[in-house]
């Protein structure tokens, strides 16, 4: 598939199918292969810790966030959160500024779930020292992003921005996220 097509179709998916595990084999490839994206001035301060234990899961789900537009409705029931959890984390100890990298790695990491028929849902809402609890870190850990990967089990529709940014869904439980047209965005060549 094109990078094209792959950045189309990788959406922020919040419901899936939880009977569907994410084989470790895939895992681990991902994982390699964010070992060779760019860090800015080459630090390469990220660590990532893979949640694929229940209980584990269990106790990190309750500390995010998810999907403020939907106001409480955006949050996964049972048999529809994710199959695992990669934490995207740095060594406070490179750097106190690893947005740039976590970034790269975070949404490299959808593409590549995307790319092998997963999807997932960057989660940037909760308190890093109970994430970091769970995982078991220590101080130097600083939790930058929670990714949720799963199996999707729901339809996402881009359409145009024509009320406002906020995403929704309908009564049948399609989720709509508006986007800004390329007029819009793109302001000019020179």
């Amino acid at each position: 598939m094109k990078l094209a097509s792959l950045v189309q179709k990788s959406r922020s998916f919040r419901r899936f199918d939880e009977t569907k595990e994410i084989p470790v084999k895939k895992v681990e490839a991902w994982i390699k292969t964010l070992r060779f994206l760019p860090s800015a001035r080459n630090l390469q301060p990220l660590r990532y810790v893979v949640i694929r234990s229940a209980e584990p899961r269990e106790r990190l789900f309750p500390l995010l966030g998810w999907a403020g537009y939907l106001k409480g409705k955006g949050t996964p029931k049972e048999g529809e959160r994710p199959s695992l959890y990669v934490v995207i984390g740095y060594d406070s100890r490179l750097t106190q500024n690893p947005a740039m990298d976590i970034g790269i790695a975070a949404q490299t990491l959808l593409l590549l779930a995307v790319s092998d028929g997963y999807g997932g849902c960057m989660i940037g809402s909760f308190d890093p020292a109970r994430v970091r609890e769970v995982v078991g870190m220590e101080e130097w850990f600083g939790v930058g992003l929670v990714v949720a990967l799963g199996k999707p089990k729901e339809k996402v529709v881009i359409v145009p921005v024509e009320r406002g940014i906020e995403y929704y869904r309908d009564e049948k439980g399609t989720h709509y996220v508006p986007k800004r047209s390329v007029e819009e965005i793109w302001i000019k060549t020179i």
